[in-house]
């Protein structure tokens, strides 16, 4: 064959292979990686969060795999679950909690991590912490602390507040400095009790003299060892995914949507985008919630104002 046939023939090959090439599929950027979700116990979510999550990763455009484990909320188990999944080889962690994020971020630095269900993950500053480095972001679920007192003091004027905190790190730290706040500037008590230790019959002697007690962060009956309604008062809560037990007033995010905004940032990230340039953000929809199952089994009246602030 002379050189001018070979490079016709070269020229037809490769063409070939171009027209070939442009019938195969576009593959997905996340067809073959896959999302790994901590979830401990205490968030307010469970293993039951995998099928949702999955759901709405493939509506955001990824195929990727769901593989979840739920640690208990000590910082070791953490850690062994985000190792895991990491050794797993997963893409992206999905992690729900501050201290979970804060646990993960310190594991790696180059898998991107989501932040879910954290209450204030930056602090109240504008600016990212230096913890979340350059593979960390996520949603704050903090909601309004004075909308959901002013709601409170309509339905029973407001004299002594308890607090019950679950959890002492920065998502409960965060919270309780907001409630503080909130006594100060409406001049009500506020008696703050520790779950850790303490029986339901200490703790409802301890809130008898209060109006309402607000259930902090982490305080998710499964982790508590005693039903929250024995503690006798009416409760409130700014915990996404808490409902029942007593509790009359919510104003927390709306877990669905927090679970959707999560699945459309892990396929962004899946798809190449990076975590540092992409900024805490808010709750996309927060619920203000009024059971009044749960107030007329307390023998507490809602007045039409709160019950219309609910629509």
């Amino acid at each position: 064959m002379s050189p001018v046939s070979k490079a016709v023939g070269a020229v037809l090959l490769l063409a070939a292979a171009l027209v070939g090439a442009s019938f195969l599929p576009a593959k997905d950027a996340g067809a073959s990686a896959s999302v790994g979700l901590v979830v401990f116990k205490g968030s307010g979510f469970g293993r039951e969060v995998r099928d949702p999550f999955a759901a709405r990763l493939k509506a955001h455009g990824s195929s990727a795999e769901v593989h979840v484990l739920t640690p208990t909320c000590d910082k070791v188990s953490r850690i062994n679950s985000v190792r895991k999944l990491l050794a797993h080889g997963v893409g992206v962690l999905v992690v729900f909690g501050t201290c979970a994020a804060q646990d993960a971020a310190e594991a790696t630095n180059k898998v991107p991590i989501v932040l879910l269900a954290g209450y204030d993950p930056t602090g109240g500053r504008p600016d990212r912490p230096a913890w979340m480095g350059n593979n960390v972001t996520g949603l704050s679920c903090r909601t309004s602390v004075p909308l959901l007192y002013e709601n409170m003091h309509k339905t029973a004027p407001l004299e002594t507040v308890g607090f019950l905190q679950c959890s002492d790190d920065d998502d409960g730290a965060a919270q309780l400095r907001d409630v503080q706040a909130v006594a100060s500037s409406r001049d009500f008590q506020l008696i703050v009790a520790n779950a850790s230790g303490a029986s339901a019959g200490q703790l409802a002697r301890t809130f008898s003299p209060a109006q309402f007690v607000h259930v902090g962060w982490g305080c998710d009956p499964q982790v508590l060892g005693f039903d929250l309604e024995r503690l006798g008062r009416p409760l409130v809560t700014q915990s996404p995914g808490l409902k029942g037990s007593g509790i009359v007033l919510s104003l927390a995010a709306n877990a669905e949507a927090m679970i959707d905004d999560g699945a459309a940032l892990a396929a962004r990230l899946l798809k190449g985008e990076r975590a540092a340039n992409i900024p805490i953000a808010e709750a996309k929809k927060v619920d203000f919630l009024v059971d009044l199952q749960e107030a007329l089994a307390l023998g507490l009246r809602i007045p039409f104002e709160v019950l219309q602030a609910n629509r």
